[in-house]
């Protein structure tokens, strides 16, 4: 095609070729910093809740595996 089609003049797309300006841009100001930074320190770490995830797990599995074995042990006993 050497030409495009024509299009009515009401028949805009939804979707801009470009992005317009942002004319809201802003900094954060000082005080905005400092509560995110208070908030960001609250409660316990990362570390933390990854270790007491892991205990967890390990706690579970383990109580599995005490289920398991407790069962296997009392059937076998029953044997003649």
């Amino acid at each position: 095609m050497t030409q495009s089609p024509p299009v009515p003049p009401r028949n805009q797309s939804p979707y801009p070729l470009q992005e317009p300006p942002h004319s809201s841009v802003r900094e954060p100001e000082a005080s905005e910093m400092a509560q995110a930074d208070e908030m960001s320190s609250q409660g316990p770490s990362t570390k933390v809740l990854a270790a007491v995830g892991g205990l967890l797990g390990f706690g579970a599995a383990l109580l599995l595996a005490l289920r398991l074995t407790a069962n296997r042990k009392t059937a076998v006993a029953r044997r003649p």
